[in-house]
């Protein structure tokens, strides 16, 4: 009930407890009426970026609303911080993502995933002496990190290094084998070095990639409909277990299981 005082706090607690179990559009719910209740908090607003994370929302202008409203009530919120400066990167706003990532370094100068977005910011500014810097600066603090890698062979291809591309390329997707991004950059390469098989063979995955992911967002279109539909619900965790996003798959899944611990479907990818 709005109209009742609330404790901000259990709108936390509940929060969390349906982001955990993913009955998201509860957790959605109450993330409002956490904001309602505790207006100058900026945290709800940072919640709301982990619901469209879930919900697969690709929406640039959301999260930027989101983050901005985060900061707004809490300038040093650093996770909002970085969610902004790579949602602008995204978004090819680079000088505003460079004042952001610059504000967040400043307080966070050992994050290697801020490094990375840094410095692949720092590639499309045109900066590649900057972008170097923080690259091989983020791979010093983690070497597997794909963000990095990605953009250390993206400065290999201007320099007329294609071996060494396609070297980090590779690492980069021994990490995520499916990261459409890297898979297109590798085809390329692979063309380039006269690997015909395997620029095709690259660019067939990446499309086949594409594909799920568009049945991935038509399952969300469904759930929004049906929120508690659980043979919808079983089939995001598999489609999260076939992509390599085990821990999601595990959230959807044990979800599933916790309304209905005898669903078929669900158990029997439990058990694979």
């Amino acid at each position: 009930n709005s109209g009742t005082n609330r404790d901000p706090a259990v709108d936390e607690a509940l929060a969390r407890v349906y982001l955990m179990t993913y009955r998201l559009r509860q957790a959605e719910s109450v993330i409002q009426q956490w904001i309602r209740d505790a207006p100058h908090d900026g945290r709800p607003f940072l919640w709301l970026t982990e619901f469209d994370r879930r919900m697969e929302v690709d929406n640039s202008e959301a999260l930027e609303t989101h983050y901005r409203e985060a900061l707004e009530r809490d300038p040093d919120l650093d996770a909002a911080r970085l969610g902004l400066a790579e949602t602008l990167r995204k978004s090819h706003r680079n000088a505003e993502s460079a004042l952001e990532f610059q504000i967040y370094l400043t307080r966070n100068d050992a994050d290697a995933v801020a490094l990375a977005g840094a410095g692949r910011n720092d590639l499309e500014l045109g900066d590649q002496e900057s972008a170097i810097h923080r690259l091989d600066g983020a791979l010093k603090l983690n070497p597997r990190d794909a963000e990095a890698l990605k953009g250390r062979a993206e400065i290999d291809v201007a320099r007329g290094d294609a071996h060494q591309a396609l070297e980090r390329l590779n690492l980069a997707l021994g990490i995520d084998p499916f990261d459409t991004e890297a898979l297109y950059s590798r085809a390329r390469i692979r063309g380039v070095l006269g690997d015909a098989a395997g620029a095709r063979q690259d660019l067939e995955s990446f499309k086949r990639f594409k594909n799920d992911h568009a049945e991935l967002l038509k399952l969300r279109g469904l759930l929004m409909d049906n929120p508690n539909n659980n043979s919808l619900r079983s089939r995001v965790a598999a489609w999260m277990f076939a992509h390599g996003r085990d821990q999601d798959g595990l959230g959807w899944a044990k979800a599933v299981l916790a309304s209905d611990p005898d669903h078929a479907a669900t158990n029997t990818l439990m058990a694979d």
